[in-house]
């Protein structure tokens, strides 16, 4: 195990550079416009297609990481990334690094990131979900001897004891709850109280990380349980496969009763696109096309203040009709305005990177309420394009990430540091 410093950061596009403001704690739902909208002021808010909003950083002098991962998340402080390390050889390891990133200095500033390289078998570094206290890190060990890990932020970075561990997971400790995730956790979505694992594993806050007490797991069978959101009063989830159902879980309901969770045919109105995951404004759960199985840009939004079983419920959008390459894309984000799709080409690794974002204050189905901008142009070149990994917002910067260098494209989406009332950072 490592604690390194960054050395100096390149960057690509020359344009203004921004300071990074610490978040605004902006108070409670009454900030809110009454249709889960930011009620913040239209030039609170910046223009997706000016290219002055816009940047493009090579940190490959200041992390030794190959590319970025899919998992990343802001804790109103500290952006974590994870990295996948280079080896010896040069070719790429199959452990991860955990990236930080003070958002209060600038991404070129060679103090403001560090990584934290764990060389421990079964030990991955995989920000899914972050507080303002825990960063959690994914899963360690095998079948037998799986557990959760926690990264302390009031501990120090890079110290092995900084990490927790949960109670056992599988091996005789709770053998009758199903299915535990092994290997990497793909999503987790808090809704107050709970914090959920890839929709079906749940962990009680309230009480101690390393209690058997704290843990459930339940499988409602309903063939939706990729990485889910939370949009109260329901965790949303997106469907497991192409053509597959989308699901709700009543947090409001006991969580292992099979009548708590509902499922919606989303095939009746999607045909078989692949859905990578899902995002939120507050009120609407936004399903993410992804290009693993062909691909139209059809958006699908869930209206959560109406049961997810009710085909009223339901809008879709094709994406192509605002530009002809958003087809595909990775994770979605939210700025209290603009819902994010990020990035869209027609396959993954294909031709463009284009950002697409929706203005929830317009009709969803008109397609001038929706703007698309291709950042190809702005970065470095290369034989093939860009495969792009994860994306998070810290109040004022959308972040985009690239498995296949250690780029980070970064968006100014505000003029002020501001989070959305009732949320963190992390939207998927």
């Amino acid at each position: 195990m490592s604690l390194s410093s960054s050395a100096s950061a390149g960057l690509f596009v020359a344009s203004v550079v921004l300071g990074c403001g610490g978040i605004v704690n902006v108070g409670d739902a009454k900030d809110a416009a009454p249709d889960n909208t930011d009620a913040s002021p239209a030039n609170e808010y910046t223009g997706l297609l000016d290219p002055n909003n816009w940047q493009v950083f090579d940190l490959s002098s200041s992390i030794p990481v190959w590319g970025f991962d899919l998992h990343s998340c802001f804790d109103g402080r500290y952006i974590y990334w994870e990295g996948d390390p280079f080896l010896p050889d040069g070719g790429m390891s199959q452990s991860s690094t955990l990236i930080r990133y003070d958002v209060q200095r600038r991404l070129d500033d060679s103090s403001a990131i560090s990584s934290w390289a764990v060389n421990q078998p079964g030990l991955g570094m995989t920000p899914f979900y972050c507080d303002s206290h825990y960063v959690y890190l994914g899963v360690q060990g095998d079948t037998s001897t799986s557990r959760f890990i926690r990264y302390d932020s009031a501990k120090p970075f890079g110290d092995l004891a900084s990490l927790s561990y949960s109670a056992p997971i599988q091996g005789g400790v709770l053998p009758a709850l199903a299915p535990w995730p092994t290997g990497k956790v793909y999503s987790a979505s808090f809704d107050g109280t709970f914090i959920y694992f890839c929709g079906t594993v749940r962990y009680d806050t309230r009480l101690s990380f390393q209690s058997r007490d704290a843990w459930a797991a339940f499988d409602p069978q309903l063939g939706a349980s990729s990485p889910g959101v939370v949009s109260l009063p329901f965790l949303v989830l997106a469907p497991n496969t192409a053509g597959g159902p989308a699901g709700t879980y009543d947090t409001r309901a006991p969580f292992a009763t099979a009548s708590s969770w509902k499922s919606f045919p989303l095939n009746t109105l999607t045909g078989q696109q692949y859905y990578i995951g899902s995002g939120t404004d507050g009120r609407y759960a936004y399903f993410v096309p992804r290009a693993q199985q062909p691909s139209n840009g059809l958006v699908a939004r869930y209206d959560t203040t109406s049961s997810i079983d009710a085909a009223s419920s339901w809008r879709t959008f094709q994406t192509k009709l605002v530009h002809p390459l958003a087809q595909s894309f990775d994770h979605p984000s939210w700025d209290g305005r603009y819902f994010y799709f990020t990035v869209g080409s027609t396959d993954i690794g294909g031709e463009g990177a284009v950002v697409v974002r929706h203005d929830t204050r317009g009709d969803f189905g008109d397609p001038a309420s929706w703007a698309a901008f291709d950042i190809t142009p702005m970065l470095p070149p290369r034989l093939s394009g860009y495969r792009w990994s994860n994306a998070v917002f810290d109040g004022q910067f959308l972040y985009l990430t690239s498995f296949d260098a250690p780029l980070v494209v970064r968006f100014r989406a505000r003029v002020f540091s501001r989070m959305p009332p009732g949320f963190s950072g992390t939207f998927y």
